[in-house]
């Protein structure tokens, strides 16, 4: 099975707090991994407020961002997971994780790269990193009979892509931006060939597809693209197929979603009558906590919605 199934679909969706306040892990990274992490989020999340939480939530089909995000920030809260549908009836899965207050930094989305970041290759290449796990592409290409490497990064903001270029031609790289016009235009940073094989070991990338595109593009870049061809179609082949079969899940899942609420609404109905026998028969709310392990205060709740039930049952012998 697919990496998918490490990610079963959470029982409770959009819910504000994923863990008990005590339980906040804060983030622990340097400067770089903070870089990193905010370009990542920048291309392919979104990041706002929930609370006290900063909720940070992106959807896909590639399993391999799956894991990525799991990666990322599976150590700092536990993903709230849900199958969704596009105006396209294109199934995926969005994955959203509650963090804690010291994630902030992933609020602001940059429209541009910091002085600092375009001086200090460190920074620049962990932003590059990032936001090519987001928004970019490695692999090969054919060019009269030979695989050609190529890298591409693409996005919107003209203004971060400028800065892209301009970080990276400081260093002695050609990488031209284009502007692809479409609904709405679309800029697009690329390298290619010798070029490509300088600069793609000092991408970062974490994005399982794109570390392999990496491996491909290095080891067989110039070779024929009768050797070169079969082996990176195999590859991309892989991804779609990894792609399907995730895009099915999440169809199943969304499709099924409405018989999965009411079995949930079912449960949580029976363990909340589960309580009223024992305060039917005169029991104290901290004697039916200690009775059913659970805490005094969802005790309390149900003793209310006892009360309630009794109320309503009352009412409607009267009316009979």
């Amino acid at each position: 099975m697919i990496e998918a199934d490490l990610f079963p679909e959470s029982d409770v969706s959009n819910v504000g707090n994923t863990r008990p306040p005590q339980h906040l892990r804060h983030f622990v990274g340097n400067e770089t991994e903070r870089t990193y992490l905010t370009y990542f989020v920048a291309g392919d999340m979104h990041a706002y407020r929930h609370g006290t939480k900063v909720r940070v939530e992106g959807g896909t089909t590639h399993p391999a961002q799956l894991e990525l995000l799991r990666d990322l920030f599976g150590n700092y809260a536990k993903p709230i997971v849900e199958p969704t549908r596009t105006p396209g009836v294109l199934y995926g899965i969005r994955a959203t994780f509650d963090l804690s207050p010291s994630f902030d930094f992933l609020l602001h989305k940059p429209q541009e790269l910091e002085r600092a970041t375009l001086r200090d290759d460190g920074l620049l290449y962990s932003a590059l990193s990032g936001f090519s796990d987001a928004e970019g592409h490695v692999g090969l290409k054919n060019n009269h009979g030979r695989a050609y490497a190529g890298y591409t990064l693409s996005n919107r903001i003209r203004k971060l892509m400028l800065d892209f270029t301009k970080g990276l031609t400081s260093r002695g790289y050609r990488a031209p931006l284009h502007a692809l016009h479409g609904e709405k235009v679309q800029w697009q940073l690329e390298v290619h060939g010798r070029q490509a094989l300088e600069l793609l070991p000092k991408i970062g990338f974490r994005h399982r597809e794109k570390i392999e595109g990496r491996r491909l593009a290095m080891e067989y870049n110039s070779r024929p693209w009768s050797i070169a061809g079969p082996l990176y179609l195999s590859y991309r082949a892989a991804i779609k197929a990894e792609r399907d079969q995730l895009s099915f899940i999440a169809m199943k899942r969304f499709q099924s979603r409405g018989e999965r609420r009411r079995l949930r609404k079912e449960m949580l109905r029976q363990k909340l009558e589960s309580s009223f026998p024992l305060f039917a028969k005169g029991l104290t709310a901290q004697e039916v906590a200690d009775e059913l392990h659970f805490s005094i205060r969802t005790a309390y709740r149900r003793k209310e919605k006892f009360e309630d039930s009794k109320e309503s049952t009352r009412k409607q012998r009267s009316e009979a």
